[in-house]
């Protein structure tokens, strides 16, 4: 259990920009969504569960976030910074993730067809709102600049990137091969190496601090 603030909070930015970016694109495609009625009752209670939770769920973490921010205590120093070459690396992903994921919100007609593999403008912004929301958390890691800081969130980058990987296998035939997908793919391989990097140096270093 993590019990510094600064040590746990590397995913809060990313993670309240995702549902916020859900809950827009879910009004601007509202059409799409059984909100009013439907020929099933299933479809009607699941729409309305996701509108809650994603209307709900920024509001519980701002809160969260204010009351953190607003306690006692002050930020423990920097004692074990990261590497040039690591920011460096993080700094093209963050790159990568934001040049591609804010115009695939912003205009995704226009932006889908470089995906590798087919978008409606609806599932386009779904996309773009996990895209955006880990650009952020890449670079909030960038920010914090701290090993022990990032531990948690190296972790879940490295698993993130390894479920895209295999996600890849299980619906080949839903891929359309060209630059884009060697791009994708490269990102994601890069994400496994720097995020199983990243936690096993960062549970090294925790270890000796004990």
């Amino acid at each position: 259990n993590e019990t510094l603030w600064a040590n746990s909070r590397v995913a809060l930015p990313g993670v309240l920009v995702f549902p916020l970016l859900t809950l827009l694109a879910t009004f601007l495609h509202f059409d799409k969504f059984h909100i009013v009625s439907s020929t099933l009752p299933s479809a009607v209670f699941f729409s309305w569960v996701w509108l809650v939770v994603y209307a709900v769920a920024p509001i519980v973490q701002t809160v969260a976030i204010w009351q953190q921010t607003r306690a006692t205590g002050g930020e423990p120093p920097r004692q074990h910074p990261l590497p040039a070459w690591l920011k460096v690396a993080l700094g093209s992903h963050v790159a990568i993730m934001l040049l591609v994921g804010i115009p695939l919100f912003i205009v995704p007609a226009a932006v889908s067809p470089l995906w590798p593999w087919a978008l409606t403008p609806l599932t386009a912004r779904a996309v773009s709102a996990w895209v955006i929301g880990i650009g952020v958390i890449l670079g909030h890691a960038l920010w914090e600049n701290e090993w022990g800081r990032i531990r948690g969130g190296a972790l879940a980058y490295a698993v993130y990137s390894l479920m895209q990987i295999i996600a890849l296998f299980r619906f080949p035939d839903q891929i359309i091969f060209g630059a884009s997908f060697w791009v994708y793919v490269a990102v994601l391989v890069s994400g496994v190496g720097l995020g199983w990097y990243g936690w096993i140096t960062a549970q090294k270093i925790h270890r000796a601090g004990k």
